[in-house]
């Protein structure tokens, strides 16, 4: 039972990092739709999404909340222990993969720092 909660608190505090990661992914689209500063993304894959990047960053502020909203609620169940922590972690771990390809390169991190949560929140499942 203690290695469960350990590895879900570890899930949890990534989970919290994460959240931080995704404000600040916030606060840069903000600023780039008052045209304060440039994109400071990569090219993306996907071309559209670089002329939402360039033209329209408005349009990713209610995307990037939407997907800081849940990664944060996700992180205060892992913490606390609650009851949904695993759907609503495994939600949005599910929705970040299935917005990946569109955010390549840049996404590759986010797969990466998915996996290693996931990883954990499973372990932690399976453990007594």
């Amino acid at each position: 039972m203690k290695q469960k909660i350990t590895l879900h608190l570890i899930a949890g505090y990534g989970f919290a990092i994460y959240s931080l990661i995704e404000i600040i992914d916030c606060g840069t689209a903000l600023l780039m739709a008052f045209n304060v500063i440039d994109n400071p993304y990569p090219e993306m894959y996907f071309e559209p999404m670089n002329h939402i990047f360039n033209e329209h960053p408005g349009y990713l502020i209610p995307l990037f909340m939407g997907i800081t909203t849940l990664r944060i609620f996700a992180a205060i169940g892992l913490l606390t222990n609650k009851s949904w922590k695993t759907p609503m972690a495994l939600s949005i771990v599910g929705i970040t993969l299935i917005l990946m390809p569109f955010m390549l390169p840049f996404s590759v991190f986010d797969f990466l720092i998915c996996s290693v949560l996931i990883v954990l929140i499973l372990i932690g499942n399976k453990s007594k």
